[in-house]
């Protein structure tokens, strides 16, 4: 899922794709210079543009509130599995959503 965030990122702000496509391999050339081999290996193998991943799990997790993140920042949202009548509520927009797996929310 990581490779379709990359690819829809792309499509929706091409310029900040690029920036952090910058950012990784700029990232890649510094470990490699410093000899740091484990964050060399986990750069190649991140297929996500992101560089954060938080998991929400079985309606367990808490409301999400991401208060650090710039207002013109993405949040992107996919589900990996099979479930039926999910809804994905934002509480601070008033809007819901029907979430069925494979979709993918942008906010």
């Amino acid at each position: 899922s990581g490779i379709i965030v990359s690819a829809a990122l792309r499509v929706m702000h091409p310029d900040l794709y690029w920036a952090r496509m910058e950012t990784h391999v700029r990232l890649g050339e510094w470990a490699t210079r410093y000899e740091l081999g484990d964050m060399h290996h986990h750069l190649q193998h991140w297929t996500s543009i992101f560089n954060v991943v938080s998991i929400i799990c079985n309606r367990r997790t808490p409301p999400h509130r991401d208060p650090k993140c710039q207002p013109a920042a993405y949040d992107m949202m996919t589900t990996t599995s099979r479930y039926q009548l999910v809804i994905m509520d934002f509480m601070n927009l008033g809007i819901k959503f029907l979430y069925d797996s494979g979709s993918m929310l942008a906010s």
